[in-house]
């Protein structure tokens, strides 16, 4: 047996989010394999059909993707010059590509003028989006394609970076003073965003669940603060429900559970609580522990600067 060397780690493959067709009868998953030649990693689609893994790309620019309704594969990728010279330039620009597995080319879905780290779809042309914008910046979508592009010439033209936030740096993301991780409604058909979150909120888990979006986060204008709330937002009324405060307790998860909603957190504990779960209206109201769980729940023990893979999957089966 040879021993492994810093060259063999380059030829690890490592598969990552495993994910499952709303019909359940095929999976769908990354392969990461790290590239030294453009330091970084070249990542691509497959599709696992019973015992049989088929490739579906080989473009190496696939790093995300989701299933929708009707069982095709939604990802972003950067796969003309016009999208690839907005992004270069840094104006906010994500464009979707939509395959079906059954055959055929990816084909262009759709473009969003704002830098999108997640999408979920709500139902039909509209889904929920996570995107990246800073406190300052201009609202993205209500601008023309020149006025973005002067906005973020008018950024650069300052030259240096303003550190009024812990924390001002995040690892694997640089310089993060100033961001938030926004929620958005995007409609295909019309191209209509509608923003959720204000300005200063920082979203973290979110789950869409018919009319509801339940998700975690806190607003802050100085430091983040480690314990996060939980809240609910009702698409029909746009109204948004605080089902948990922030700096109460430590939040990881929160989701629809029947009539009820599951909570996964420490509760009134501190940042380093393990959590357990808990049950509550949808409303916000009778919280009560369901399971005290003392153990991790979701998070390994390994922290890396070098993750060929990973992710989360989660399954509620019944009431159990």
């Amino acid at each position: 047996m040879k021993p492994i060397t810093s060259k063999a780690l380059y030829e690890f493959r490592n598969p990552n989010s495993i994910t499952f067709s709303p019909d359940e009868t095929i999976g769908a998953f990354l392969l990461h394999q790290a590239d030294k030649e453009k330091n970084g990693y070249n990542s691509d689609l497959y599709l696992l059909e019973g015992k049989y893994v088929r490739q579906l790309t080989a473009s190496h620019d696939v790093n995300s993707f989701i299933w929708t309704e009707d069982n095709k594969i939604l990802f972003p990728a950067a796969r003309n010059e016009k999208v690839k010279k907005k992004q270069s330039s840094k104006i906010p620009c994500t464009a979707y590509y939509l395959l079906d597995p059954k055959g055929g080319e990816a084909l262009p879905a759709f473009e969003i003028p704002l830098k999108v780290i997640a999408i979920q779809q709500v139902s039909g042309t509209k889904y929920l989006l996570t995107a990246v914008v800073h406190k300052e910046d201009p609202d993205w979508p209500s601008l023309t394609e020149q006025e973005r592009e002067q906005a973020v010439k008018a950024k650069e033209k300052i030259g240096y970076y303003t550190f009024d936030e812990l924390p001002f740096w995040s690892q694997g993301r640089g310089v993060w003073n100033g961001n938030r991780n926004s929620l958005y409604l995007y409609d295909s058909a019309d191209g209509s965003i509608e923003r959720i979150t204000g300005i200063h909120f920082d979203t973290g888990f979110t789950k869409v669940a018919g009319d509801s979006i339940y998700f975690t986060g806190a607003d802050f204008n100085d430091v983040n603060p480690p314990m996060k709330g939980a809240f609910r937002y009702d698409i029909s009324s746009k109204k948004t429900t605080t089902l948990i405060p922030q700096g109460t307790s430590q939040i990881h998860m929160v989701l629809p559970w029947g009539e009820k909603i599951l909570v996964i957190g420490a509760v009134g504990g501190t940042i380093n609580d393990t959590p357990d779960f808990y049950v509550m209206n949808q409303d916000g109201s009778d919280l009560k522990l369901f399971a005290d769980w003392d153990s991790c729940i979701g998070h390994g023990g390994l922290v890396s600067d070098a993750r060929g893979g990973g992710g989360q999957g989660w399954k509620l089966a019944g009431q159990e």
